[in-house]
């Protein structure tokens, strides 16, 4: 709309196409809900928004506060594009962030390390060799290499197998004497004092130590007999000489039951099986934490020798003995570690590397050192480490506090960090799981999750279809229901912000296929002939398309070819006629839509006529005369539109407009003759008797040679894209006043480009 800018009042009002198609009458701006707002919402923070994205905002949180869940939610969404916050929901309050505490270590470790930083295991040989059999003692120092599993290679011996092929590389194929494994070198205790006693019991909840093997973790396997009666089978993998496993309290009975229980001993290395299982039943496994874990390394590499040919005879080694070689092993790079930790979220990696951050920052390879670190880097990146409490590296303590802004600023800046290509990577993303597995087009985000009991969490990306980069972060904290239901609850609530930020990635998607289908075609007729032949059958839905999720008035897609009304069927025939690739339907569809292409309420071409023909695509549009047509002069009723739409209209003014048409009468004996002498396609407008506009419905004409007029419109009575003969339609509107026919011409520039204002007429039939 010519003029100042609208100014916006506090409530969402009906789409402007409401004023182009059929439904003219009886619009008014909706009612204000009658919920009761419980949760705040942005404003209550301080943050100013647009009223769809308010509207927005509070369908988000009433679905939290109907889902029963209880608690409290926090929320902090932040557009690269725009520069600033689009919801903020309690964004200074303290929550427990569970593992989305992770991507504090992960990010740091990032900016410490090097890109080619693996950590290392060192393996010493002090004595003396004779021949291929080496006397003394082989020294296994841990430096903190978590991968020493079967985690990237399948089989958990075969990292171990590779060093002792190491060894044998060195001459070695028998060691007399002694095996030292030194695992000594955190200072820490293996089990955070800060992590609850019940987290010990569990796989999560595994020693932390310098030297370890398979996460210091065995997988617990519990099988029925093979009949009623007899003794369960009972079994740790990997199979070394450590666990001792009591099942006399087990026994396998008839049936598919399975009523098993085991427990760990809380010192030794110790399983008791007790219950029923069985013998149709499904064998039972769990993964167990290892107690003793420095017995577990050790016999876990004297079986990798033994596999490997490299025979160990026992014998007493006297102290101190010549260093006579060292090697330095290493598994996995740091970028494989940081996905671990991202995306399987693997307590035991990211403890691991908050120490050896810790070593990096002050020689020591402490809690302390690495938490120390951590700080540092935050406030390097702008974040206030004063509204956060880190306790350790995975998240697993519940004394660990953030809040979504600081947690949020910490995504802003690493999309800024020059790693940020190991960053993105490393985060999950829906395919990679089991959240949000039917997210369409789960590539665009990118998350890290968090859980513990009675929290949810979930910090990551949404990259959209135009560029923007959304940061979000949403904690639930003090939940009383069933875990699923509220992780069920944050992917709804993350796929609502996606898919409304990223409304236009479906269209675009769908423009891309009709622009390739219509590749061969040339000439600007035949190709807007093509697209609106494709686009017959496709839904009617009134205003299916808005200014996008900045829009000030409305927020829905700025391009969606699935479901048109009239103009915008229109709109984007033309944008695919018009585009030279794929790329550029979208530039196109907002030239023809808006004012300089800027996507406003503001700088839209609302009322066809003068804003769509004789504005914005003048120079691409020509009107065609007649002679028989008749002028007439009306009042815009631009105020009367400002206020359908609920916006103030104080300085805004109702000029005089006037249009020269060809009376209904006389285009139905016109059209019910008339026959092309060539292939032609052009557009209509339709004139009513509403005398604040002009056109109240708009369509395309197809006129091939010897055959009459086809009207190829979108229409809510047809419901949808339709075709039938341009005669017939005028004789179902007897209460039509007229029709303008424009031709299209191909504009000679892109974008901003200038033209005659009123532009010439095309000549007459």
């Amino acid at each position: 709309m010519p003029g100042r800018p609208l100014p916006r009042l506090p409530r969402l009002a009906p789409l402007w196409a409401l004023l182009l198609c059929a439904p003219l009458f009886g619009a008014k701006a909706p009612a204000a809900p009658d919920t009761v707002v419980r949760t705040p919402s942005s404003e209550a923070w301080g943050l100013k928004q647009t009223a769809p994205r308010a509207a927005f905002e509070r369908r988000l949180l009433d679905a939290f506060d109907s889902s029963g869940l209880g608690g409290r939610i926090g929320l902090v969404v932040h557009s690269a594009r725009a520069g600033g916050y689009l919801h903020a929901v309690r964004p200074d309050t303290a929550f427990t962030p569970a593992s989305t505490l992770k991507l504090v270590v992960t990010s740091t470790a990032l900016a410490t390390f090097p890109e080619d930083w693996a950590p290392q295991t060192l393996l010493r040989l002090y004595g003396h060799p004779e021949g291929r059999r080496f006397h003394g003692r082989l020294s296994i120092v841990g430096r903190g290499d978590p991968s020493v599993s079967g985690r990237f290679y399948g089989d958990p011996l075969f990292v171990l197998r590779s060093w002792c092929d190491s060894l044998r590389a060195l001459g070695v194929d028998t060691l007399v004497g002694e095996i030292e494994v030194d695992r000594f070198w955190y200072p820490d205790p293996p089990s955070p004092e800060t992590w609850e006693r019940r987290f010990l019991d569990s796989w999560y909840g595994a020693q932390v130590t310098a030297l370890a093997f398979n996460d210091n973790c065995a997988l617990l396997r519990i099988l029925p007999g093979a009949a009623p009666g007899d003794s369960v089978t009972v079994s740790v993998q990997p199979n070394l000489p450590l666990f001792e496993v009591d099942r006399s309290g087990a026994k396998t009975v008839a049936g598919k039951r399975r009523r098993i229980r085991y427990a760990l001993d809380r010192l030794d290395d110790k399983v008791t099986v007790t219950g029923e299982i069985g013998a149709d039943a499904m064998p039972m496994e769990a993964v167990i934490p290892v107690r003793q874990s420095q017995f577990w390394f050790e016999e876990a590499f004297r079986e990798a020798m033994r596999l490997s040919g490299i025979e160990v005879v026992p014998e007493s080694a006297p102290s101190p003995l010549p260093l006579h070689g060292e090697l330095r092993m290493t598994t996995v790079p740091l970028r494989s570690i940081v996905a671990e930790i991202n995306q399987r979220s693997q307590n035991f990696y990211a403890e691991t590397l908050l120490r050896q951050i810790g070593a990096k920052e002050g020689g020591v390879p402490s809690v302390e050192n690495g938490l120390r670190a951590e700080r540092r880097f935050l406030a390097e990146a702008g974040i206030d480490t004063s509204r956060m409490t880190l306790l350790d590296g995975s998240g697993l303590s519940l004394g660990n506090r953030v809040t979504p802004r600081e947690m949020n600023k910490l995504l802003q800046f690493m999309l800024r960090s020059p790693r940020l290509d190991a960053w993105w990577s490393s985060l999950a993303w829906p395919d990679a799981g089991t959240r949000m597995p039917r997210l369409e087009f789960g590539y665009r985000t990118r998350f890290k999750t968090g859980y513990v009991g009675g929290v949810q969490g979930l910090a990551g990306y949404v990259a959209t279809a135009l560029g923007d980069t959304l940061c979000v972060t949403l904690y639930v904290n003090g939940y009383k229901g069933p875990d699923q239901a509220a992780r069920d609850l944050m992917d709804s609530l993350w796929k609502s912000i996606a898919d409304h930020e990223d409304a236009e990635r479906a269209g675009l998607r769908l423009a891309r296929l009709d622009w390739e289908a219509g590749r061969g075609e040339t000439g600007l007729e035949r190709r807007i002939d093509f697209f609106s032949k494709r686009m017959l059958g496709r839904p009617y839905l009134g205003g299916p398309t808005g200014e996008g999720a900045f829009g000030e008035v409305s927020d829905r897609p700025l391009i969606r070819p699935d479901s048109l009304d009239c103009v915008t069927f229109v709109e984007h025939v033309l944008a695919l006629a018009l585009a030279r690739d794929p790329e550029e339907v979208l530039p196109r569809l907002t030239e023809l839509r808006y004012r300089g292409g800027k996507p406003d309420f503001a700088s839209r071409n609302h009322f066809f006529v003068d804003d769509w023909m004789r504005g914005g695509n003048r120079d691409l549009v020509r009107p065609r005369a007649f002679p028989d047509e008749v002028v007439e002069k009306r009042t815009m009723g631009r105020r009367k539109f400002a206020a359908l739409n609920g916006l103030d209209t104080a300085g805004i003014e109702d000029p005089v407009s006037s249009l020269a048409y060809l009376p209904r009468e006389r285009a139905v004996a016109l059209f019910d003759t008339l026959r092309s002498d060539r292939f032609r396609v052009s557009g209509v407008a339709f004139v009513d008797d509403v005398d604040w506009l002009w056109a109240t419905h708009v369509g395309l004409v197809v006129q091939d040679s010897g055959k009459t007029a086809l009207l190829r419109h979108a229409s809510s009575k047809a419901g949808g894209v339709a075709e039938r003969k341009l005669s017939d339609y005028l004789k179902s509107r007897p209460k039509l006043k007229g029709v303008v026919l424009f031709d299209f011409a191909a504009p000679r520039a892109g974008p901003g480009r200038k033209g005659d204002r009123e532009g010439p007429r095309s000549p007459n039939f």
